[in-house]
């Protein structure tokens, strides 16, 4: 029976000490709002400007700068009267391919060189690339026996003995 009654009144002792603390919080709290608000009897004082250090002077409620007096960070930017193209609108020139048509007719072994020559990585650009068995090669290059007529962005078109053949990725 006594450790219930000691159990008991170290639970009131537990309860007193978080009372307490909560009590000692909302006092700072209310001391630090009541400093906030009334800032400690210093309230802001109107401020007076130096007539010499102003930047611009007021004439009939209107502020004009001082011709001797320009702002410190004020930037000169200059634009020019009529910009070279409209930004607003784009060149449908710049993004056609300037890639010829390629007609691509079937080829009896076609299966044959398709195996033989593996298309591994194309860098398609101004000046594309690609990278056929190992090697890399360009329009017009040569790779066992198969002319690259064409590097596109996923394919690659090749001729070999007249026929046009496609390897893609």
């Amino acid at each position: 029976m006594r450790n219930a009654t000691a159990g008991a009144a170290s639970y009131e002792a537990a309860k007193r000490r978080k009372i307490t603390a909560l009590t000692a919080l909302l006092l700072i709290l209310a001391v630090i709002w009541g400093r906030v608000m009334f800032n400690g009897g210093n309230a802001p004082r109107p401020s007076k400007a130096d007539p010499s250090k102003e930047k611009f002077s007021a004439d009939n409620g209107t502020a004009v700068a001082k011709p001797d007096q320009p702002p410190k960070d004020a930037v000169q930017i200059e634009w020019p009267s009529a910009l070279a193209r409209d930004p607003f609108t784009y060149d449908q020139s710049f993004y056609t391919s300037a890639l010829p048509a390629v007609d691509i007719t079937p080829v009896d072994n076609r299966d044959n060189i398709t195996k033989r020559l593996k298309l591994q990585v194309i860098i398609f650009g101004e000046d594309s690339k690609a990278l056929i068995n190992g090697k890399t090669v360009r329009v017009g290059e040569v790779i066992d026996g198969a002319l690259i007529k064409a590097i596109e962005q996923h394919r690659v078109i090749i001729e070999v003995n007249g026929s046009i053949i496609e390897l893609s990725m």
